[in-house]
């Protein structure tokens, strides 16, 4: 299988910050997804120069994706609170089969009003304030925002609540430090990531992933999972 996941710095369709994949199976085979209330525009080649596309709800829980032998996927990964700004809908409301976007589908830089587009402003500086470590509380006090309205602008944004999303981000974190050492000192990741302590770590991999950190690691060090980004790719078709 050939699997490809580039991040940002970047820009789709105008967005800062979303990414880049696709995937090609050469037999069958599958991709771990790490949890990160993010949403992907999933493309499938249905016949030669032909994709469908499709719309997934934020990821909030781990889980192995499968793809078939022959199988053409191409994906576009966007930061909570851009599917509000490119499809003026929220996240947390996407059922799980997505929405379909048909064949042929491209995205294209959202042309938001001036309300709208400062309230999307202030959604991506408090999702940016979360991922990178701030508290709910410290996040609401920063923004001038009572807990009940900060709770309300994530969960619809990402599809779960700022805690969480906190959470997430912070696993997110510990493997990036992990993937670039080929023995990482656990109890030093955990600690520095945010964890109580190596346990701690431990308990939210499995939690969030099914897998402990360790076979975690092993996935990103065979090149089988990313949590890097670097780069992005034109859209398909």
């Amino acid at each position: 299988m050939a699997w490809r996941f580039y991040e940002a710095p970047c820009t789709v369709a105008g967005l800062t910050g979303a990414c880049s994949w696709h995937s090609a199976g050469m037999e069958r085979s599958w991709f771990p997804v790490p949890p990160d209330g993010c949403s992907d525009i999933v493309w499938r080649e249905i016949q030669p120069g032909a994709w469908h596309a499709r719309l997934l709800p934020p990821t909030t829980q781990g889980f192995l994706h499968p793809v078939k032998p022959g199988e053409r996927l191409y994906g576009v990964r966007l930061l909570p609170g851009q599917v509000q700004a490119l499809f003026s809908m929220k996240p947390g409301t996407i059922r799980p089969g997505g929405v379909d976007l048909g064949v042929g589908f491209r995205l294209q830089a959202p042309k938001p009003s001036r309300r709208e587009d400062a309230g999307l402003a202030l959604t991506d500086r408090i999702m940016r304030a979360l991922m990178t470590g701030m508290g709910p509380r410290e996040v609401a006090e920063g923004f001038g925002l009572h807990s009940r309205t900060l709770r309300r602008r994530v969960q619809d944004a990402a599809g779960c609540p700022p805690k969480e999303l906190q959470r997430m981000w912070r696993l997110r974190r510990a493997m990036f430090v992990a993937v670039a050492r080929a023995r990482p000192d656990w109890s030093d990741v955990a600690v520095g990531a945010g964890f109580t302590d190596q346990s701690h770590l431990i308990r939210d991999c499995r939690n969030l992933m099914g897998e402990t950190p360790v076979d975690i690691h092993h996935l990103m060090r065979q090149g089988h999972l990313s949590v890097s980004y670097n780069t992005c790719e034109a859209q398909p078709g």
